[in-house]
């Protein structure tokens, strides 16, 4: 398994993904590339540039919150596509409505349209974007949880927000107007591609 971007610390939000997959795979080796060896990654590597691995030698890739940091993403996915196994799964997530960030830049905010486009241009043929997030009063309180340093409050407005929300879905449904709009802001995205 490849962690592209990410950190063999055990801090970043990929090892949600890895420590799911270890599950099944107990045996499986993990190997972390990043541009910055201060995460502690066993190759470092630019990800915009040809990758340091043979063709086909994972089975898994995992990126989160990568490659939007990335001043050319096709390259990522054309290298993803080529060093993935046949059978090979690609995982990315990256943010939508979010604040800038560094690392060190911040350059792109990609739609699931957008996602899509760019792993089926590189090959993968079965691509699927998930999206997380959606309403806009969550969306509102996810833009503003780094302010919320008191747990107990964070949580309380969450779920204020979740009701209003819920509420306001409700009420576009009776008027059979503006549902769509309710449910239009992501705050990030899950894309899973397999090359076959």
């Amino acid at each position: 398994m490849l962690l592209a971007g990410g950190t063999r610390r055990g801090g970043g939000s990929e090892n949600a993904f890895v420590e799911k997959i270890r599950k099944n795979y107990t045996d499986m080796r993990v190997i972390g590339v990043n541009i910055s060896d201060t995460t502690a990654p066993d190759v470092v590597a630019d990800l915009t540039v040809p990758w340091p691995f043979k063709t086909s030698s994972f089975d898994i890739i995992i990126s989160t919150w990568v490659i939007e940091h990335l001043s050319d993403p096709k390259v990522f996915f054309l290298e993803a596509y080529r060093v993935l196994a046949e059978g090979g799964i690609l995982v990315v997530t990256v943010p939508f409505i979010h604040r800038v960030h560094g690392s060190p830049f911040d350059y792109w905010r990609f739609t699931d349209r957008a996602l899509i486009h760019l792993a089926r241009t590189a090959g993968f043929e079965r691509v699927e974007v998930t999206r997380v997030g959606g309403t806009p009063l969550l969306c509102v309180i996810a833009l503003l949880w780094l302010f919320f340093r008191i747990p107990v409050l964070g949580a309380l407005l969450a779920l204020i927000a979740a009701f209003v929300d819920y509420a306001l879905l409700l009420v576009t449904r009776l008027l059979k107007k503006g549902t769509e709009l309710v449910g239009s802001y992501p705050i990030s995205y899950v894309l899973y591609a397999c090359k076959e």
